[in-house]
């Protein structure tokens, strides 16, 4: 409510993208491109801290399913994960 979005309607699941920092770091180091300034270890720590906060708040105050999914995996993995946990989701609507 602080934030002002009271009036949007809350989701019917959160889905949080999880990759420890560390991790984050080699792979945008691998692009071969200048990195940003908050793409640090500890930025992106703390990042993915305040992410997770986010996700564990809508779940406790507003009733949102909150999964997380490690996108540790390769890409096709992390799709196909993402995907079954939206449509789980959405078979979940059609119950009600």
């Amino acid at each position: 409510s602080r934030l002002g979005l009271a009036h949007l309607k809350a989701p019917r699941i959160l889905v949080f993208l999880d990759i420890p920092a560390g991790t984050a770091v080699r792979r945008i180091a691998s692009r071969g491109e200048a990195r940003q300034v908050h793409e640090t270890e500890e930025k992106l720590d703390a990042l993915r801290r305040a992410y997770e906060l986010v996700c564990e708040t809508a779940a406790r105050e507003c009733g949102v399913r909150y999964v997380k999914v490690d996108v540790t995996m390769e890409r096709e993995q992390v799709a196909e994960e993402v995907l079954r946990l939206v449509r789980s989701a959405s078979e979940g609507d059609h119950e009600s």
